[in-house]
Order: C-alpha cells, then structure tokens, then sequence
C-alpha cells in the first residue's frame, strides 16, 4: 500500500464552519471524512477472532451488527477503512479494515445459517467479495483476501441457475440484487482471478437479460426488475441503465474472447436500451423518470433513479477499448448533460420536491453526485465539473454534526416518502461509511492522486 507524503489543501469555504471547532485546520475533505470513520469506529463492537462489527444505526438498539449487504452493512464500511488507508499515512485505518474484514466472516456464518442465497452486489455476497478484491488490492498481503473473494465467486456462481441457454440467480434483472450487479462481479473475479467459469457464468447471464427484455414498436428494450415482471425502473439501480451498463461490459468481453455473435448481441441490447432511454428521458437520455405507472412525472437526482446514476453508462461507453462492437456516436454528452441538469436544478438538498430530499447518502443524495462529478471531471478535464464536485463536498462538511472528539455522522432522510424520518446510519449508501469515503475520492483528485480511488465492480473503470 502506498504511504503518500503528508500534504496540506486549503479548507474550502465556510461550509466546514460547523466542524472547524474539532478539527486542526489542514485538509477539510479529508479531516471531515476521517471524523466520520472515527464516529463509526467508536462503535466497533469485537466478535469472535477479534474482529470488529458495527451497528447500522447505533442509536436504535436493535440495530443489526452483522448485515453482510454492501447497502447497510460491513463491506460498506470496510470499503471506507481502505479507502482511508489508501490515503492516510494512519496505520489505524489499515488495522480497522482487517478487523472489519474478520468482521464479516461472522455475517457470513450467520448468513449462511439462514439458509437464504442472496447473490446480490448491495445485498448478498456478490458486496462481499467485492470489498475482498479491494483489500486484496489495498492490503500488503492481500493474497488471502483474494483467495477469499475469489471462493465467495465460486459460490456465486453455483447458485446460479441455467435458463434456456442462459442463467439467471431469482429472476431478478438489476444492478441492486441482480443479474446485472453479480455479473459484473464475476467479471471482476475473472479479472482478479482468471478463472474461465467466471467469465462463462457473467456472459450466461447478459444471454438471460437479452431473452427477458421487454421491446417497443420501434425496437427499443426496457428491462423490468423481474422476469416474472412488476414495475419498470428504468435508472441505474433497478432498471434499464443498469442492464445496459452490465450488457456494455458483456459485449467487450465476449469480443475480447472471440465470441462475436454474442459481442453484437449484447451490444445491440444495449444500444437499443439506450435508444430506450433517449427516447423517454430528459438530457439525451440521462435523466429519465422514476419509475413507470404513477412515477412518469417523479425525478430522482441520485445514484439510484437519477442522472448520477444512469450517466455512468455513457461514462463506461466513452472508455469500451475498441472491439467488433460499435458504441453511439456521443459519448459523453448524455453524461455531461446529465450534469448540467444536477448543477442548474440546484445541489443542496432539500431544494426539489420531486427527487432530492433532505439526503446526503450515495444512493440518492449529496454523496453520489459528488462521486458522478468527480468521474466526470477525471474524463473530460473540464473544471465546471470538479468545481460543482467541490461544492458538494461543502455541503457534506457543512452538514456534519459533531459527535465526539475528532468525531462527526451525517443525519439522513433516508426515504423520500418519509422525510421525517431521520437516522443516523453508518452503512455506506445511506451513512457515514459512503460520505467519507465520497469525501476521501475528493481529496484524492484534489492531490492528483486518483489512481488511489477503490471502486466497486459498477462504476466507469476511470484513473
């Protein structure tokens, strides 16, 4: 693991005012995050071997202390303490990742005791293995880990299920729970790994997601969250642009490996899920309503059903290596459009009734904004991007809530239907974990250090 050299940035703007009372005044995005980890470690709790697990939300009591899910629970904090890692010289933050790791293998015990088999990326062990391929590359002796994510893949893909020529794990299609999201893990295994049956298991199921599309008269394809159908979501996270992003991967994939048949198959779902998308949404595609039926007139800002999420498939499509595979003629614009839509509709929180409620989280706030303006900026050099970048990385200091010394959480309206309703959550999609690692990715860019940003298997492969 690299030890960078200790630098200083300038505290952005009085944003961080709330939080300049706890903090020495040397790099606000980075000081602001690691209070926030600080606040998650005070909460550690030791289990069997010595390792560490955390409550969901440390002010219920009831809170669960071992959900495996990427969503709430351990890889998601796991994934911040590397990310601290990466860039702090603090040797605490290495030694906070291993005992969150050994963590996990209790919620696998008791995962596994339930008998459920949950392949899920954010939800089951698909998150898992994923947060054990980046320690493995984060961690000095990251062979076991590895070797670790490597056996959750095999898991993976033995539950799996064939399904006229293809495979499927529950019907399901997307990037949360999905054919989508355990997919691009099993590339990610192949990649890490090299073991074919990964590859072989992640093409079977872009030829199940071709065979359950759903197609207009004009021969663009939708993807409803299950083969068995209910509603259509036709952002990144439940629908459409997840599909797509997967089918992308797929198409250069099965092109690198010489399977061209099923390289233009994939890639012509995929076009033709954009062509969807273009179709029915704002931006050229990259701000599309929340969900069909009653959500036609609802927009989301966000990771989840928001331009900051769908805009990562015209990222990834501006960085496909050329095969036998075409691409769309613009690449960005849809993305950057996307962002411009973000930036004029107003980043503070709480302005828009429509999609962007008081939130600060990844999955549909402050957070994953943040992180979609950064990838933007890392592509395009354009500065518009890493300043409006910035800006939400002022509204998350300004939001932090000073809980300890050296320590601050986030609270978060987790549900836009339930504005009231506020938690203080440590996870990473709606808690602390996600906004100070979003925080960390900020600082690193700023330090032209971005080649240090731990990503997940469903983000743009951006340096």
């Amino acid at each position: 693991m690299r030890k960078p050299p200790a630098l200083e940035i300038v505290i952005p703007l009085a944003a961080a005012a709330s939080i300049l009372f706890i903090l020495p005044q040397k790099s606000a995005y980075l000081d602001t995050a690691l209070a926030g980890l600080n606040w998650i470690e005070s909460h550690a709790v030791e289990v069997t071997g010595g390792g560490s697990v955390y409550p969901n939300v440390p002010d219920e009591p009831d809170s669960p202390t071992t959900d495996i899910s990427l969503y709430h629970g351990q890889p998601g904090r796991v994934h911040a303490f590397l990310q601290a890692a990466m860039a702090s010289e603090d040797p605490k933050w290495e030694a906070a990742a291993r005992r969150s790791l050994d963590g996990l293998e209790e919620g696998l015990a008791q995962f596994a005791e339930t008998g459920y088999r949950d392949a899920g990326l954010y939800t089951g062990l698909a998150g898992v293995a994923a947060a054990c391929f980046q320690a493995s590359r984060v961690l000095p002796d990251g062979e076991h880990y590895l070797d670790r994510g490597l056996a959750l893949a095999d898991t993976i893909a033995s539950w799996s299920r064939p399904v006229d020529g293809g495979t499927t794990w529950t019907g399901v299609t997307d990037m949360i729970s999905g054919a989508a999201g355990s997919g691009l893990l099993l590339f990610e295994a192949f990649e890490m790994g090299g073991h074919r049956a990964h590859l072989d298991r992640a093409l079977a199921a872009a030829r199940w997601l071709l065979d359950v599309a759903s197609e207009d008269q004009e021969g663009n394809l939708h993807w409803e969250i299950a083969d068995t159908g209910g509603l259509h979501y036709p952002n990144f996270s439940h629908g459409t642009a997840g599909v797509a992003f997967f089918l992308g991967r797929a198409s250069w994939y099965a092109a690198a490996f010489g399977m061209d048949e099923d390289a233009v198959r994939f890639a012509a779902a995929r076009k033709a899920g954009i062509s969807w998308l273009e179709s029915h949404g704002e931006a050229d595609g990259c701000v599309v309503f929340h969900h069909e039926g009653d959500g036609e007139d609802l927009q989301y800002y966000g990771w989840c059903h928001g331009p900051a999420g769908t805009g990562r498939l015209w990222m990834q499509e501006s960085i496909l290596a050329p095969t036998v595979v075409d691409v769309p003629g613009n690449l960005l614009g849809p993305a950057e459009a996307g962002a411009r839509f973000l930036i004029d509709s107003g980043l503070e929180p709480g302005e828009s009734p429509s999609g962007y409620w008081d939130n600060l989280g990844i999955c549909c706030g402050t957070a994953g904004i943040l992180n979609y303006l950064l990838d933007l900026y890392l592509l395009t050099g354009e500065r518009e991007w890493l300043k409006s970048a910035k800006e939400c990385g002022d509204i998350l200091m300004s939001r932090a809530v000073p809980a300890g010394e050296e320590m601050v959480n986030w609270p978060v309206a987790e549900h836009r239907v339930r504005p009231d309703f506020v938690q203080t959550q440590t996870g990473y999609m709606q808690g602390a974990a996600g906004i100070s690692a979003s925080l960390i990715r900020l600082w690193l860019v700023v330090k032209g250090r971005s080649d240090e940003i731990v990503r997940f298997p469903d983000e743009p492969a951006i340096r």
